[in-house]
């Protein structure tokens, strides 16, 4: 995961530099926290209004409307600490 992640910031990197800007990246690390856990994504797959999802993240959703949306991504399912 490490190799992909860096991969990942390394591009937007990248295409910051090219585009005459500073890189910006926030990377959020947090154990036992499942994609359908962030309204974001929950509400995007199963076609609802955010309000109307279990956890609120208003400012995990806030960075997702001003920022990059991973949609297809790798996830181990050993479970092992971060």
């Amino acid at each position: 995961m490490c190799g992909s992640l860096l991969s990942l910031i390394l591009i937007a990197s990248t295409s910051a530099l090219a585009a005459g800007q500073k890189p910006n990246v926030v990377l959020i690390l947090a154990d036992d926290l499942g994609w359908m856990d962030v309204a974001a994504y929950a509400a995007r797959v199963r076609s609802v209004e955010r309000s109307d999802c279990y956890y609120e993240t208003p400012h995990i959703d806030a960075l997702a409307d001003k920022g990059m949306l991973f949609t297809q991504a790798y996830a181990c399912a050993l479970c092992s600490p971060a």
